[in-house]
């Protein structure tokens, strides 16, 4: 049993290591077919803050039409997402 699960791994992870190979191939050319193309990572804070730009923008939005029902609503759900990822 114990050597039909190593054959079975090693098959999964040669496998893996060939699609990981396919695919920075293909990053690779995507790159060179968009010079302009950016690559990279963004961070669980970075997330966070962009999800709260927006929502106050969206408060903005409501205040200007003079909604201030759902301003008062999306102004709890903002605290809370402050309070929660200890935001000032």
């Amino acid at each position: 049993m114990n050597r039909l699960a190593d054959i079975i791994v090693d098959k999964i992870i040669e496998r893996q290591q060939q699609y990981d190979k396919e695919f920075k191939e293909e990053l690779k050319e995507l790159a060179q077919q968009n010079p302009d193309l950016e690559f990279g990572t963004i961070t669980q804070k970075e997330l966070i803050e962009e999800e709260l730009n927006n929502l106050y923008q969206d408060l903005k939005e409501l205040e200007e039409k003079e909604d201030y029902a759902a301003a008062s609503r999306l102004l709890i759900i903002i605290e809370k997402y402050k309070k929660k990822y200890n935001i000032k």
